[in-house]
C-alpha cells in the first residue's frame, strides 16, 4: 500500500507519519513539500494557483494521495481524481452531524473559502441544516510560521474562546490548528481536527 501526502510546510510530516504507523503499519507513507502553493495563495488568491496546484496533485502516484493544506482543497475537489483526498472534508462531513450551529476557526484568509466549500458541500451530501461562524483568529499563524507549536495552540484556543457561544461544535479547519483542541476540551462540545479523521479516510481508500 503507497500514500502520497502533499503539504505546505514540512511541520505537519511527523504527524501524519505517526498517524499512518498507527492506522496502517504496513503502508509506504512519502511526503511532498509545496509551500511555494501556500506562500502564492495568500498574495495572488486561488486562482493564481489553480494550475499549478492541479498539475502538482495530479503528479502524485500512490494508492492514496492526501493534501493537507485546507487551502487546496478547492483543487482536490476540481480534479475529481478518487485517490486523491483533501484533508478536511471527514471533519466537515463530522461536523454537520453534529448540529447545526458550527464554529469554524481558521487561522489564514486563503482558507476562509475552501472550507467554507466542503462545509456547505458535506452539508448538501447529508441533507442536513448548517449555520455557520467562521471565526479567524487573527495574530496566530506567525507563531506556526516561527515552529512555536505551543504558543500557536494557546493563541488559537485564546481565540476561539471569544468568539464561542451557543454552538454544537468547534471545527478546527486547519491541520495544524490540531494542538488547541486539548486546551479547548472544557468547552463541553466537540472540538474536531482533520489529521486523525483523514488519516483513516485515505486508509481506506487506499485498500479499495
Amino acid at each position: 500500500m503507497k500514500i502520497t501526502c502533499l503539504h505546505t510546510m514540512d511541520i505537519h510530516i511527523p504527524t501524519f507519519d505517526v498517524l499512518f504507523r498507527e492506522i496502517a503499519p504496513q503502508a509506504e507513507v512519502s511526503h511532498v513539500i509545496r509551500g511555494d502553493l501556500l506562500a502564492r495563495a495568500q498574495t495572488e488568491g486561488i486562482p493564481g494557483i489553480r494550475a499549478d496546484t492541479l498539475a502538482a496533485l495530479s503528479a502524485l502516484d500512490g494508492d492514496a494521495v492526501l493534501c493537507t493544506c485546507s487551502t487546496l482543497g478547492t483543487m482536490v475537489d476540481e480534479l475529481a481524481d478518487p485517490r486523491v483526498l483533501r484533508v478536511d472534508r471527514p471533519m466537515m462531513e463530522e461536523a454537520v452531524r453534529t448540529g447545526p450551529k458550527v464554529l469554524m476557526a481558521i487561522c489564514l484568509e486563503s482558507t476562509r473559502g475552501p472550507s467554507l466549500s466542503v462545509l456547505e458541500s458535506a452539508t448538501q451530501g447529508l441533507g442536513l441544516p448548517l449555520d455557520v461562524t467562521v471565526h479567524c483568529c487573527a495574530g496566530a499563524w506567525p507563531f506556526f510560521e516561527n515552529g512555536d507549536k505551543t504558543g500557536f495552540a494557546t493563541a488559537v484556543a485564546a481565540s476561539v474562546r471569544t468568539a464561542v457561544n451557543d454552538h454544537n461544535s468547534v471545527v478546527l479547519a486547519q491541520a495544524s490548528m490540531q494542538g488547541a483542541a486539548p486546551l479547548l476540551a472544557d468547552l463541553g462540545i466537540p472540538v474536531l481536527t482533520s489529521p486523525l479523521l483523514a488519516a483513516q479516510a485515505t486508509v481506506a481508500q487506499a485498500k479499495s
